[in-house]
């Protein structure tokens, strides 16, 4: 934010918590980005072959609205790995059970996503394993709850979401 803006109307605090909101924004896009760049490179390299399977389990938020566009961004990741657009062959949870599992068949094998509320005292989680015809890679973290899924949910990605709700 430019001082020109926080000079033209509106309060400093205003102008500090709108740059703190755009920051927050991004942080789970370039959380997926950059996990998506790192197993892309060990991918590439041929460690495990081809890609044939891959299962994620995320659990990211206590917000149920957020269930299913978090369902989306794993499921376009496993689109990225697993080449081709994913087809939604069962959908199954919802925003009500406090979860949603989708199984996706893509160009090179199938997908598996889970995205669960947190509950009380749990943590932020996500497991994912990358199984491909000569061997396997996993990647688990724990990261900080940062922003809104569906602040930044890009509209590419609302036909994969339509898609998935379809089939709950």
């Amino acid at each position: 934010m430019s001082s020109a803006e926080l000079r033209g109307g509106g309060s400093c605090e205003n102008a500090i918590s709108l740059a703190l909101q755009r920051i927050i924004s991004l942080a789970y896009v370039n959380y997926f980005d950059i996990l998506a760049e790192s197993f892309s490179a060990k991918i590439e390299s041929g460690a495990i072959g081809t890609p044939v399977a891959l299962r994620l389990y995320l659990q990211l938020t206590a917000d149920h609205g957020l269930l299913l566009p978090y369902a989306a961004l794993g499921v376009d990741l496993a689109q990225r790995w697993l080449t081709g657009q994913a087809d939604v062959a069962h959908a199954q949870g919802g925003v009500e059970k406090g979860y949603i599992t989708v199984l996706g068949r893509l160009g090179t094998g199938t997908c598996l996503v889970h995205s669960e509320l947190i509950r009380g005292s749990d943590s932020p989680s996500v497991r994912l394993v990358i199984v491909g015809n000569r061997g396997s890679a996993e990647f688990s973290d724990s990261p900080s709850a940062l922003g809104r899924v569906d602040e930044l949910t890009p509209a590419s990605l609302q036909p994969l979401v339509e898609r998935i709700e379809d089939k709950l």
